[in-house]
């Protein structure tokens, strides 16, 4: 059996509002901004993202770090995955990151 992609989770998104005992509930999320007012995180956060993610979008994740005021990582070699698909690098910048966050490092894009 073939697990489900990204993007068949999305198409079975894009459904809620055909079946009748979702539609109500799709119906109140939509326009939905769990952002509008950041939360409040006192710890240094980051934000991997591969430059041709498809599922998260760069744009959006580039918004959604500065909403947050998390530092940005880029991958340029990688979708939706760096973990797997720069796995060298991926495991340089997360120790490179915990490493300054854990010595009161502010926020950077990198």
């Amino acid at each position: 059996m073939r697990r489900p992609t990204i993007l068949d989770r999305l198409d079975r998104l894009d459904r809620l509002d055909r079946d009748p005992l979702l539609a109500p509930a799709a119906a109140q999320l939509r326009g939905l901004d769990l952002l509008a007012r950041p939360p409040r995180i006192g710890v240094p956060m980051a934000l991997f993202q591969g430059r041709h993610d498809k599922a998260a979008p760069p744009e959006l994740g580039a918004q959604l770090a500065a909403r947050l005021g998390a530092d940005v990582i880029w991958f340029d070699e990688s979708a939706h995955q760096p973990h797997e698909e720069e796995p060298a690098r991926f495991r340089q910048e997360l120790l490179r990151f915990v490493t300054s966050a854990g010595q009161g490092a502010t926020s950077k894009v990198v």
